[in-house]
């Protein structure tokens, strides 16, 4: 009697044990194949640069189907150029 208490209790600790393996598996999968999913995507779309000068705001430039990392560093460069000349210029992508 001892005996198949201790094997059915062995037998509980290893369906435990895959049951935790097979659900850490499977997260480690999903993290993968999302990181997968969005490290592959470009993001590329159409940005809008909206500049604000004096309270008055306006769209001063497209760009089509552009990464947002690159459109912000043209948008910026703009912000840069019209602080020099109005120094409460401000620029934002849209």
């Amino acid at each position: 009697m001892e005996i198949q208490i201790f094997y059915s209790y062995l037998r509980l600790l290893l369906i435990i044990k895959l049951f935790n393996y097979e659900k850490s598996f499977n997260f480690a999968l999903l993290i993968g194949a999302l990181g997968t999913l969005f490290g592959t995507t470009s993001c590329k779309k159409d940005w809008v640069c909206n500049c604000t000068v004096d309270g008055d705001s306006e769209d001063i430039d497209t760009y089509p189907d552009t990464k947002k990392a690159d459109a912000k560093k043209l948008c910026d460069a703009y912000e840069t150029l019209l602080k020099a000349e109005y120094g409460d210029a401000s620029c934002k992508l849209k």
